[in-house]
């Protein structure tokens, strides 16, 4: 992302909240389960868990509970069993505000007429054709859906005005990661001597 300062006020501190759209497809398209993980005590090893989410909408980052999310495929499972998926998680450099209120949407592929999205944050600056146009309705928490996930990542940017910034904006690089998981089991294939 880059751009200029706020040419009326180039000292004037913003948040930067930067929209992407994925579309993960595992063992084909229709299958993807959402889910939500929370970590609840360590003093009890099977206290942490994941929930599969049954309605589209908005979620919320929680650091405090490592709160991290996932699609997953519906039936396709590694050799061991662990389903086939991917991990998503997104770490914040700033705090949702009036113009983003979540950290991760979660709905299900349209195949829109026009590139499905194309219309957020155009209309108002604010996430608001997320909630109001795309995220509506249940989610199939058996058989899956197309889904389709947004992740804003939120970062509070401090103008250097008489410094760096003074004469153009270089570029700002946020990120969320995406892991997969389930996939494959690797073994110790050392030789013994």
């Amino acid at each position: 992302m880059g751009g200029q300062l706020n040419p009326n006020d180039p000292s004037k501190a913003h948040t930067h909240h930067m929209y992407f759209r994925v579309d993960l497809d595992i063992d084909g398209f229709s299958r993807d389960l959402f889910e939500e993980f929370e970590h609840h005590s360590f003093n009890d090893p099977g206290g942490d868990s994941w929930m599969t989410i049954g309605t589209q909408g908005k979620r919320l980052a929680a650091p405090d509970r490592a709160r991290k999310w996932r699609i997953r495929d519906a039936a396709s499972t590694s050799q061991l069993g662990a389903f086939r998926g991917y991990e998503i998680e997104i770490p914040q450099l700033a705090a949702r505000d009036g113009y983003s209120t979540g950290d991760i949407w979660a709905t299900i592929y349209r195949g829109d007429s026009v590139q499905q999205g194309g219309d957020v944050g155009v209309a108002a600056p604010t996430d608001e054709v997320l909630e109001k146009v795309y995220c509506q309705g249940p989610l199939d928490t058996v058989n899956g859906n197309d889904v389709v996930f947004w992740v804003a990542v939120h970062a509070h940017h401090d103008p250097r005005h008489l410094a760096e910034e003074a004469t153009f904006l270089p570029y700002h690089y946020a990120e969320f990661s995406i892991t997969p998981r389930g996939f494959e089991v690797f073994r110790d294939r050392r030789r013994e001597d």
